[in-house]
């Protein structure tokens, strides 16, 4: 019986997915023709394949161009050539083959056994976390691939070579490897890469009767390999790497580079030899950072006869316009040069973290293209580097751009009336640039996902995409409305349009959504939809949705789900892998307007023109739940409906022309309501909320522009169109309006809006930035010009509701620290001219003294707080400083909030107002499990998010993820045993969770897949600590065990585990903590017996305190100041140390008789802080949970060395300030903060505290006989 055979002689594309129990490709016999005219061919999740093309397949591959293999955990080899005569040169077989991408494949040991000879048309070669790939070409297989563009290859851990040597022993007798048209190399994450073509004849020792190591010490280019066209290198976490070149490459080697990034390479002592430096001409941007042991860019000069160094021409990379130098703490200079030096382009300088580096060179050095202050410059840039290290100047940021004028940058900050802005002067705004355009209105506009950039999509169709850059003005590189973006494409000048054919532009209805990783968009007007890549613009799928049109688009990050509203009110369900239509919905009368997931609810939620809201479960696509909104009486049901999910994914923010409205969509009940009324009369055309949800932005049919309180859809702010539109536009004929907003993802001030005209508009609440008396480089004034002093005049921040938690940086991928950020300036103040003495002055802070009387320093017990059957075993403040948590050892979690106070008019926490315990109206507490639970030997922990919307939080049992508005349980995650004993969320994505585990093992846990992803293990003894470096890209954990271990955060493995040093005979146990310094570099380490400082690129220990003197106690907990220049202490014994976080030397000693009541001074049992926190925006405030478990809230007195003080007749009173006493909250403050909260008053004022004006008397008369008693002691009385 014959076989039957298979023929695919028209087959093009074929995408193999999911197929679990496939082993092997084309088992059966193929006709003649089969496969001939394949073109694309892509295999992914094939768990059980170990090969992909037998040998009798590959000779019909005859059209292969583009291959993609993914997640195939057994795969080996990808061309099995066994029966293959390769002997015999063979052209046909994969010679059209350019383009092989190699993800996630664990077990791949070859990519083909033997040399397939069409491979060396290859242009772009991919591989991707291949573990057993221990190299990627033979000699033989380089030689004849000249066509080789792209090489990248990243988290290959055994990858020890890039061409493999030709035998066993190492040995070659190949002269050279050429790449001769590479022009793009990415190497990253391979641990055990040493060379990428090892040079054997140098390494190997023959005559001693064995090999040497063949890899040992061998630079990663040397004069065998040859890449004469490359442009572009980055080589990132090559741990193996100690050399980048040998000091004699071919002449023609990387003459073209233009880019060089460095980063996270632990071996490396320099970068360049200065033979090979002096062949980069054509060097443009170098980048090198992260590089523990480096110690110069460039190496020392050779010794030649005579004793002198090689003469090398004055002018080093010509072409070098972008310098960045970032966490190299051992780097002494960037060329050790004795004679003249000149850097003629360079016209941007970042030097940040480089504490060792006091000069550029060791001669002169020319760089006339930057921009520095004649009084730094003097024609030598080491004179600049060393003026700048005597002022304790670090970082450094230098760069060269145009001038701003008002024409293109609105940066004014004239004071202006509260909840009216009519004017440009009262707000920064910027247009984006070509952006006009009256026939095209803007239909959807959208951040990407890093906040560098804003897209825009028009009602032509095409999508539009503006990008803000890294300047001396903006050091993250973030969207600002200080700079003006540019409009970005890529250099083939692609053009993101969508396909119109057929399509009636008055009708279609112009869609886009940005997938979750933030590479690709996809977009659709009318046609078929469109995956564009975000970076070349290229379409990388496209899918022809039946009739009707689209209209609206949202992708679900989770399942690759892509949901698609349709004109004929049904939903489409996407897999967008396959871009193959899972499900149709079907709920609406009329046109979808509004798709939005919540992740915890596992439900979509969408909107229809019919003002229609419908629930679908995501498991099954079912509806759940129909809701009309409430429309005003005889309002016909229509008009668009828009939803957005609150960042707590529970609550809805519904919007229609006739409102905005407030859902639990756990129940879908509205809990609030606002109509248009009074100042804001027209229909809504858009809302949004902002990136931390406590805002909405809504956008109005007469331009105007409302900002509203999330919880309340209370009004706090209009923007009249007046104050973004020209005269023109406002007097003419057409309405011109926003039809749609965006809101910042990672700015709270921010958002954008698209006019009817087709411009788009960024906006930010008017700020005012406030270093050493100077307002944006100007002297402090008031608008009429006045002589108001800047703490006596000063401007209101309109419309963040969390007015301090905002901040006009991002998150820096380099450890940029906020602080160090506030160089950063306006206008013409010179961002080298203030230092970090400038604004935070620690002499100022807590008085180097001791202070044992509760009138030395300002404090307030948190009301009903006080438990001595519950001790508080965390205390924390909220991100937002506006309230304090406190989990008690019975698990149960308190908090309270200020506001509502004239002296605390910024909702800020302050030691001078008694805070409210708060809870919701329900009476609901948040309570942990504790069913089973022996509460003396659990350990409570908790958590929060960095937006305040939730706390994560455990006590022996489940952990609880309560919603922070109701107290309700939003999700139970991983029941015990083993019980958790610490909880960390990843900072860049609180999704992530570290769950420190009482077996001593970590777990890290996603709360979107609601599972455990990852067990660790590496400590002997149950967790007690956490802390993330984003800039290291590690997480660092402690045990009971005394120990430190070193995390990857990109694979979790364990880099390094370090003992902390005990004092003789004492045992390894004893809670240890862990906290970075906002340098996200050195790392302070807290024990009952020291605080220590280390270094966490080396986890070498630069500094230890021990308890001694005064302070003989054991420690019980240790933080970092919020600036991290103090370090607060607390002891077993009652006191609180004040450090100073540089040298742990100790500032000031707080007694326990400062805080406690003689009652609990001298009763039995012993009362001490078990934990202490310090506020995260106000540098001296702090608060400590003591064993008693009250809460106690500190700050040092408001004049250093004087007995003044908060009047108090009992420690630890709920003290109000005494009337003419001024209540400040520091000015050395994050300069986000509210204005209110910043300025000192320095005059007294006749402000009442107390209630009636009996009590005003008495004080008075108090204040009086305390003034005529010091005056008869000899004392001065005290005075404003």
């Amino acid at each position: 019986m014959s076989c039957l055979q298979v023929s695919l002689p028209n087959l093009e594309v074929l995408d193999i997915a999911d197929l679990e129990n496939l082993e092997r490709l084309g088992h059966g016999p193929l006709s003649v023709g089969s496969l001939s005219k394949l073109k694309e061919f892509s295999v992914n999740d094939c768990g059980k394949l170990l090969c992909v093309f037998a040998s009798h397949l590959l000779p019909m591959l005859q059209d292969l161009e583009k291959l993609i293999i993914k997640c195939c955990n057994l795969l080996e080899v990808v061309f099995e050539l066994e029966g293959v005569d390769c002997n015999e040169p063979n052209p046909d077989i994969l010679s059209p083959l350019k383009l092989v991408e190699l993800h996630c494949l664990p077990k791949l040991n070859y990519i083909s056994r033997r040399d397939p000879m069409g491979f060396k048309y290859i242009q772009t070669l991919d591989i991707i976390e291949c573990d057993s790939l221990r190299c990627v070409f033979s000699p033989t297989m380089t030689t004849i691939i000249p066509q080789l563009r792209k090489l990248k290859i990243w988290s290959c851990e055994k990858l020890s070579r890039i061409v493999a040597e030709e035998n066993g022993l190492g040995e070659s007798t190949m002269d050279e490897v050429e790449f001769p048209q590479l022009e793009t190399v990415e190497l990253r994450s391979l641990p055990n890469l040493v060379s990428f073509f090892p040079n054997m004849n140098t390494t190997l020792g023959k005559s001693t009767g064995h090999y040497h190591n063949p890899l040992q010490s061998q630079p990663l280019f040397n004069e065998k390999v040859a890449v004469p066209s490359l442009k572009y290198l980055e080589l990132i976490r090559l741990e193996n790497v100690s050399n980048l070149w040998c000091s004699e490459l071919p002449t023609s080697s990387f003459s073209k580079l233009k880019k060089l990034e460095v980063r996270y390479c632990a071996s490396l002592r320099n970068i360049f030899h200065p033979s090979m430096a002096r062949g980069l001409v054509n060097l443009q941007e170098l980048i090198i950072k992260g590089c523990s042991t480096l110690e110069a860019i460039v190496g020392k000069e050779e010794e030649v006869q005579g004793g002198h160094g090689r003469k090398i021409d004055k002018t080093l990379f010509p072409q070098l316009g972008e310098l960045q130098l970032g966490s190299l703490p051992n780097l002494r200079r960037f060329c050790h040069f004795t004679h003249p030096l000149e850097l003629p382009l360079l016209n941007e300088m970042d030097i940040l973290f480089c504490p060792r580096m006091d000069e550029f060179s060791l001669g002169h050095v020319s760089a006339p293209n930057l921009s520095l202050p004649d009084t730094l410059w003097n024609g030598d840039l080491n004179n600049a580097m060393q003026l700048l290290q005597k002022n304790g100047d670090d970082p450094m940021v230098i760069s060269k751009e145009k001038p701003r004028t008002l024409d293109n940058v609105t940066d004014k900050t004239t004071p202006c009336q509260l909840a009216e802005i009519v004017d440009p002067t009262q707000l920064q705004l910027v247009v984006m640039p070509d952006s006009t355009n009256s026939a095209h209105k803007v239909a959807q506009l959208l951040y990407n996902r890093s906040g560098d950039g804003v897209l825009a999509a028009r009602s032509n169709g095409i999508l539009r995409l503006w990008k803000w850059g890294w300047s001396e003005h903006n050091l993250t590189g973030k969207a600002t409305a200080r700079i003006v973006p540019h409009l970005w494409q890529p250099p083939s000048g692609r053009v993101m349009a969508n396909d119109l054919t057929g399509v009636n532009l008055e009708k279609a209805v112009p869609c886009m959504a940005l997938s979750e990783n933030g590479f690709c968009i996809i977009s659709a007007c009318g046609g078929k939809f469109k995956l564009f890549n975000l970076y070349t613009f290229e379409v990388v799928a496209s899918s022809i949705p039946p009739p009707p049109a689209s209209t609206f688009a949202a992708f679900y990050s989770q399942c690759y789900i892509l949901a698609i509203g349709m004109e004929d009110s049904t939903i489409h369900i996407y897999n967008v892998q396959g871009m193959e239509i899972k499900s149709k919905l079907r709920g609406h009368q009329k046109c979808i307007t509004g798709l939005v997931f919540s992740t915890n609810l596992k439900i979509l939620v969408s909107s229809g023109a019919d003002a229609q809201l419908c629930i679908w479960t995501i498991n099954t696509w079912e509806k759940l739940k129909s809701v009309p909104i409430q429309l005003p009486a005889g309002k016909a049901r229509n008009g668009d409906t828009r939803v957005q999910f609150h960042s707590d994914q529970t609550h809805l923010l519904v919007s229609h022309e006739t409102q905005l409205a407030i859902y639990d969509a756990s129940n879908m009940d509205r809990i609030r309501q606002w109509v248009p009324q009074d100042v804001l009369p027209a229909p809504i055309s858009f809302a949004a909320y902002s990136c931390n949800s406590q805002i909405v932005y809504t956008s109005f049919c007469d331009g105007n522009i409302g900002v509203f309180d999330a919880d309340s859809l209370t009004l706090r702010c209009r923007i009249a169109p007046s104050a973004y539109l020209s005269p023109a536009l406002l007097s003419g004929s057409q309405a011109v309006y926003p039809s749609v907003i965006a809101a910042h993802p990672q700015k709270p001030g921010q958002f954008a809006i698209g006019l009817t005209e087709g411009s788009v508009i960024v906006m930010e609440r008017p700020t005012i930035r406030r270093v050493n008396g100077m307002l944006n480089g100007r002297t402090a004034s008031s608008s009429n010009g006045s002589n108001d002093k800047p703490d006596q005049k000063r401007e209101k921040q309109y419309w963040s509701l969390d007015d301090d938690s905002y901040s006009d940086d991002g998150d820096d991928d380099d450890g940029i620290s906020s602080l160090s950020k506030v160089k950063e300036l306006q206008n013409e103040v010179d961002p080298m001219s203030i230092t970090l003495d400038d604004n935070t002055d620690k002499t100022t802070l807590w008085p180097s003294a001791e202070i044992v009387d509760p009138t030395q320093c300002r404090l307030v017990a948190i009301p009903d707080s006080t438990n001595e059957a519950h001790k508080v075993a965390r205390v924390l403040y909220a991100n937002s400083g506006n309230c304090i948590l406190a989990l008690q050892c019975n698990g149960i979690v308190r908090l309270w909030k200020w506001g509502g106070s004239q002296h605390s008019r910024n909702e800020m926490a302050t030691a001078s107002v008694v805070p409210q315990q708060w809870q919701p109206a329900s009476g609901l507490a948040m309570t942990n499990d504790v069913t089973g639970v022996n509460l003396e030997e659990a350990v409570p922990c908790i958590a929060l998010p960095n937006d305040d919307s939730c706390v994560i939080s455990a006590c022996g049992g489940h952990l609880s993820k309560f919603d922070m508005m109701t107290f309700k349980v939003m999700l139970r995650f991983m029941p015990s045993p083993p019980a958790s004993t610490f909880l960390a969320l990843y900072p860049k994505d609180n999704n992530i969770i570290a769950i420190g585990m009482e077996d001593s093992t970590i777990h890290i846990g996603d709360f979107r897949a609601n599972e455990v992803q990852y067990i660790l293990k590496g400590h002997q003894k149950h967790i007690t600590g956490f802390a993330f470096s984003s800039s290291l890209k590690i997480m660092v954990s402690s045990g009971a065990d005394a120990q430190l271990c070193t995390w990857s955060l990109e694979t979790w493995e364990n880099l390094e585990s370090v003992p902390i040093q005990l004092p003789a005979c004492k045992p390894c146990n004893g809670n240890t903590r862990v906290q970075f310094h906002s340098d996200q570099i050195h790392l302070l380490v807290s024990h009952e017996t020291q605080l220590a400082i280390y270094d966490a690129f080396k986890m070498d220990r630069i500094c230890q305190w021990v308890p001694q003197d005064v302070l003989p106690a054991p420690i019980s907990c240790a933080t970092y100041s919020c600036d991290s220049q103090l370090v607060y202490a607390s002891f077993c014994d009652g006191n609180i140390g004040v450090f100073d976080a540089d040298s742990l030397m100790p500032r000031c000693r707080i007694v326990p008789s400062a805080y406690l009541s003689p009652a609990l001074s001298s009763g039995s049992q012993a009362v001490y802080p078990l934990d202490i926190a310090a506020h995260p925006r106000l540098l001296n405030q702090l608060a400590i949970g003591l064993t008693d478990g009250s809460v106690i809230v500190m700050e040092p007195p408001k004049k250093p060395g004087l007995d003044g003080g908060i009047a108090s007749s009992s420690n630890a009173s709920n003290q109000t300030p005494d009337q003419g006493e001024d209540v400040d909250v520091d000015e050395d403050l994050d300069e986000d903060v509210d204005e209110d909260a910043l300025i000192t008053t320095r005059t007294r004022t006749s402000t009442a505290t107390t209630s009636t004006h009996d009590e005003e008397e008495d004080l008075e008369e108090k204040r009086k006989k305390e003034e005529e008693e010091k005056e008869k002691k000899g004392k001065a009385p005290l005075s404003g």
